[in-house]
């Protein structure tokens, strides 16, 4: 899985649809690598995702969240 909630969730959910008494997951569940998101004085963010620096407002917070999830960072 390497962290990626998609994969994650597809297997619960595959799970759940077979109704299963036991799933084991018996790979890597921790991500590739950390995003740190920095918060700027003047209330924007930074990172670095993906070989590129990124500046963004708090609105767009969620996506960068779910970006890096999605490729399990």
């Amino acid at each position: 899985m390497h962290g990626s909630e998609g994969a994650w969730r597809k297997f619960l959910n595959a799970s759940a649809m077979l109704k299963v008494n036991v799933a084991i997951c018996g790979g890597d569940l921790t991500g590739k690598m950390i995003v740190p998101i920095i918060e700027r004085s003047d209330g924007k963010y930074n990172y670095y995702f993906m070989g590129k620096i990124y500046t963004i407002e708090s609105k767009d917070l969620e996506k960068a969240f779910k970006d890096a999830r999605g490729i399990g960072y």
